[in-house]
């Protein structure tokens, strides 16, 4: 709210190198959309040294890192400038799974580098290889952009062998399969996460198209809520 926001401008002036005030400031701005104010704060907090690694004071570096460039690249449009922000998190925090896999979500959201997107993908999960959403990311990545379906199907096989109740997980490799045209193994996959969720809308209308006309067990499609 406003008060904390003015106790913690109050701090930043007292200690302008105040790390923790600035970068929770600057973030507290984010949240009213008042980018241009909160930039003057991130720069504030990152131009200190960072902090040692695997300390409570690095996660809250590392974070807001993260936080500076998705204001740039949301807030201000200021692709290039989020890209270089994350570039230097990546620098900074080399072995942090969460700043790998944001860093090359922003670089392809941004229209970066395909290949540097692709390279940050795999350091990501090389270091957290369970993570779902950055296989699933990744998977993307490699057949919308790279057209490499065959890595991008065993992205997805992987994302649902490790996480099988993941519906985004199945959908994508499902779709991945029936566009090749293998809709008997697609069949197989949608069916599977019905199993799970019988009522799940997008899995019904895929699961009808590579079917034909799959009727859920509990009756008819258009009686299932």
């Amino acid at each position: 709210g406003w008060g904390a926001e003015q106790l913690l401008e109050r701090a930043s002036e007292l200690n302008p190198k105040h790390f923790e005030a600035n970068a929770v400031l600057a973030q507290l701005l984010c949240q009213r959309k008042a980018f241009l104010k909160s930039e003057v704060f991130f720069q504030r907090a990152l131009e200190l040294p960072p902090p040692p690694p695997r300390s409570r004071a690095s996660d809250m570096h590392c974070s807001t890192l993260c936080a500076y460039a998705t204001m740039l690249r949301d807030g201000r449009k200021d692709f290039a400038g989020a890209r270089e922000v994350m570039e230097k998190a990546v620098t900074t925090h080399p072995g942090s799974a969460r700043v790998l896999g944001q860093a090359a979500a922003l670089t392809w959201a941004c229209g970066g580098d395909l290949e540097r997107s692709a390279l940050l993908y795999r350091q990501a999960l090389s270091v957290d290889p369970t993570n779902v959403e950055t296989l699933l990311e990744y998977g993307a990545l490699s057949c919308e952009e790279m057209g490499d379906v065959i890595l991008a199907e065993e992205v997805y096989q992987k994302a649902v062998d490790l996480q099988p109740d993941h519906m985004a997980a199945h959908q994508a490799l499902g779709c991945l399969l029936e566009a090749r045209g293998a809709n008997e193994e697609a069949a197989g996959v949608f069916l599977a996460a019905l199993q799970l969720d019988p009522a799940h809308e997008g899995l019904l209308q895929a699961a009808k198209r590579v079917t034909a006309g799959y009727v859920p067990p509990e009756g008819p499609a258009g009686e299932v809520d």
